[in-house]
């Protein structure tokens, strides 16, 4: 017992983080009775900044790919802005002709 606590020391300094390993289905989301198949579903891809994966609502088994909120706001803002901007000088220059 006494020869392994050196060993459990050095865990720690041993383990290397990756980037996680995010992937379709969970175990948690999987249908009663269904087994374990590793083979099944896919591993998501990594996420930015600007969007992020999750599991799809109707296939379980694939990843779907996903806005964030902040960007959805802020695109959906620009968008409103460039329009009124175009409808402003649309309607000056129908003025000045």
């Amino acid at each position: 017992m006494s020869a392994l606590l050196p060993l459990l020391a050095l865990l720690p300094s041993l383990a290397v983080a990756t980037p996680s390993a995010f992937a379709c289905p969970f175990t948690m989301m999987r249908p009663p009775g269904m087994p374990m198949d590793p083979t099944m579903g896919e591993v998501c891809p990594s996420r930015s900044f600007l969007h992020y994966y999750a599991c799809c609502e109707d296939n379980l088994f694939q990843c779907c790919f996903y806005f964030e909120t902040w960007a959805l706001v802020f695109f959906c803002i620009l968008g409103a802005l460039i329009v009124i901007g175009g409808l402003i000088a649309a309607a000056r220059y129908a003025l000045m002709s």
